[in-house]
């Protein structure tokens, strides 16, 4: 409450609030014959104004008061007015408030007078004093034993210049010394003890580590790796060696890598079989080439060699390294070359003058192009070169240009030939040169001719005069490329043909009569065809019943970004139907082909359509069928493929390009790596 303006007073809810006049009172000014008046639930005080005001402390009974806030509001330097001192301890002496919080702001109370209004507050807690004489000797017997205030908690002290640094440290300086000696000697024998922990629990971290170690040994004998027989962990290792072996992004140096893992692995890697194969960058990427390359051949003993280099003036025969590999030509069994120029080529080919009569196969790339119509950069003949290696089997060739008619060994019974274009606008390769080179090799069994994609390199048809060449023992046969490379079609005879796959380019027009010499193929031939793949070509649908009866084995069918509609795929269920041996079909990007049309072929072939039909009319029902991208394929389709058979479908994501599909390089991994082609065959990998 306001109290004239002077005095204020915070109060609990039952507080009592002090008249605003009394008689005989006049504002700021003390009247010693004024009556006393006693507030008997007032909890807390405040009073701020000049001396006078400070009266009232002795006219007012407060036997419940538990704060007390006194505020001199004029500065004054004077520490020794009585009345402030007597008036103060006139209320403490006659209400004995128990007083917990005292608060005295710039009252002129000296230090024997805080001595006396200290010792009547047993029970105060927080004491507040601002701008006052209050000095050690107040509160010399306040921090002793049963001395004054023993509840003090909190002391607030703000300008009080009297009050010396020190105030409550009752001892002597010689016993801080001690006691700081003490402590200092303490400390040191406590680094001691850390010291000799951390010693202790070093040892302790290293025996740890130790049996950690041991740990581990004994997990490593128990792994399957380590209870294999040593036989078994060997053919491991080869595999993961011989893996992949003619592909040309495989440089391997298997035998350091497993001899540095454990002493066990060291020992399967001294298997000869391991050190058999000779990279380009054991050659040419240390230092101590020469020494290397000796490790190998000395590790593998009398083992047939791979050797894969990569020819350029490091590799000339002239060097120590190359030769050591020459003179071991008689246990090469996988050749590859890869050249930037046709002339290290040749240089390298010119110096193996030696049998190598374990050589079965050779895989030569040349990256720079030249002149077909030029004599003078053709490469040497394989078969000439290699006159005494009569089991060469496979032959791969990546060059933009054709080998010669009479350059490879007639022994050749799989053949991978890759054309790259030239620099020049537009390369031109010879059907007849293609017909007269497969003339000189009648063991062929499988035949890849691949144009890359993105490079122009067309055909000329200038094979018409000649008569047809028998191919008896092909079995598959890819060709890749655009323009007229199907001309070679009609060009050969094929009886045992049983895989063909004939992919178009997207980036150039394929010939319109490739479904002609398709069909003159199997018209002339009559071959057991069980696996068809045809992609981007130009075929109608009239030319597609025409094939599908030219095609009674017919067991998988691929058909990629084609005109096909649903008139040539009703040929295949209902009465006479085509293809009778048909189980697997992969459609992709078939615009004109409805789901329905579909759906129709697959139930029509189904058990459950037929019936009791004659068993002799039965045509095989569909095992498998993948869709992908084939716009009029509806959900509902989709739903009802998967009530009749596998099904495998994709749609509106344009992710998957026909031209991946079929890629060459995977069917010349087959060719490459097999004697034979799986016996399934899939017109896409993982769909």
């Amino acid at each position: 409450m306001d109290f004239y303006g002077l005095a204020t007073t915070c109060q609990p809810l039952n507080s009592k609030r002090l008249p605003s006049s009394s008689p005989g009172c006049i504002p700021g000014v003390y009247d010693e014959n004024s009556r006393s008046t006693d507030l008997t639930d007032l909890k807390s005080l405040t009073l701020r104004g000049p001396d006078s005001i400070f009266g009232l402390l002795s006219r007012t009974g407060v036997p419940n008061l538990t704060q007390l806030t006194l505020c001199h509001l004029v500065d004054t330097d004077r520490d020794d007015t009585k009345l402030t001192s007597e008036w103060t301890l006139d209320l403490l002496k006659h209400s004995s408030p128990p007083i917990s919080l005292l608060e005295l702001d710039k009252l002129p109370i000296n230090h024997l007078a805080y001595k006396h209004i200290l010792a009547s507050l047993p029970l105060l807690e927080t004491f507040s004093i601002h701008k006052s004489g209050v000095s050690e000797v107040s509160f010399q017997t306040s921090n002793r034993p049963n001395g004054l205030c023993p509840s003090l908690k909190r002391l607030d002290l703000k300008c009080c210049l009297d009050l010396v640094r020190g105030l409550f440290n009752v001892h002597d300086f010689g016993t801080i010394r001690q006691s700081m000696l003490e402590y200092e000697q303490e400390v040191e024998y406590i680094d001691r003890q850390i010291e000799n922990y951390n010693r202790t629990i070093q040892q302790l971290l290293r025996r740890k580590e130790q049996r950690l170690a041991d740990i581990l040994r004994c997990k490593e004998k128990l792994t399957l790796a380590n209870r294999l027989p040593i036989e078994i962990l060997i053919q491991i290792f080869e595999q993961y060696i011989l893996d992949d072996l003619l592909d040309k992004s495989s440089l391997k140096r298997g035998p350091l890598t497993v001899s540095h893992v454990c002493s066990r692995w060291r020992q399967a890697s001294s298997d000869p079989m391991l050190w058999s194969h000779i990279h380009s960058d054991i050659l040419i990427t240390r230092r101590a080439a020469f020494s290397l390359i000796n490790m190998w051949l000395s590790r593998s003993r009398d083992k047939p060699l791979t050797i894969e280099l990569a020819l350029s003036r490091l590799t000339s025969p002239i060097y120590p390294t190359t030769r050591a590999i020459l003179e071991e030509i008689s246990r090469w069994r996988h050749l590859r070359l890869k050249s930037r120029i046709l002339w290290s080529l040749n240089d390298f080919l010119s110096a193996c003058t030696d049998p190598a009569p374990q050589l079965r196969t050779i895989d030569i790339e040349v990256v720079e192009g030249v002149d077909p119509g030029s004599t003078e950069e053709e490469m040497l003949g394989l078969q000439e070169v290699f006159a005494g290696s009569p089991h060469i089997h496979t032959i791969s060739i990546t060059h933009c240009v054709l080998p010669n008619p009479m350059s490879l060994p007639v022994s050749v019974t799989h053949l991978s030939l890759k054309l790259p274009s030239q620099a020049l606008p537009v390369s031109q390769q010879s059907i007849l040169r293609m017909v007269s080179l497969l003339e000189q090799l009648p063991k062929l069994e499988t035949l890849l001719i691949e144009v890359p994609l993105s490079h122009h390199t067309d055909f000329l048809l200038d094979a018409e005069d000649h008569h047809p060449v028998d191919l008896l023992n092909l079995t598959s046969l890819t060709l890749s490329g655009p323009g007229n490379i199907f001309g070679l079609l009609p060009r050969i005879k094929v009886p045992s043909l049983n895989h063909l796959v004939l992919s178009g380019s997207m980036e150039t027009t394929v010939n319109q009569n490739t479904g002609e010499w398709l069909f003159h193929l199997l018209q002339e031939s009559s071959p057991p065809i069980s696996h068809l793949a045809l992609v981007d070509l130009t075929i109608d649908d009239t030319m597609y019943i025409r094939l599908f009866a030219s095609l009674p084995f017919l067991e998988t069918l691929g058909v990629h970004d084609s005109e096909i509609s649903d008139t040539a795929f009703q040929r295949l269920y209902g009465p006479n139907n085509l293809c009778p041996l048909l189980k697997r079909i992969d459609l992709r990007w078939c615009r004109k082909l409805s789901g329905a049309a579909i759906v129709d072929m697959i139930r029509g072939r189904s058990a459950e359509y037929r019936g009791s039909a004659d068993s002799s009319t039965l045509s095989t029902p569909i095992s498998e069928v993948t869709i992908i991208h084939c716009g009029l394929v509806s959900e509902g389709n989709i739903s009802k493929l998967e009530e009749l058979t596998n099904c495998r479908c994709r749609r509106h994501k344009y992710d998957d390009m026909c031209s991946q599909s079929f890629k060459p390089s995977s069917v010349l991994k087959r060719m490459l790596t097999q004697s034979r082609l799986p016996d399934r065959w899939r017109c896409c990998g993982s769909g």
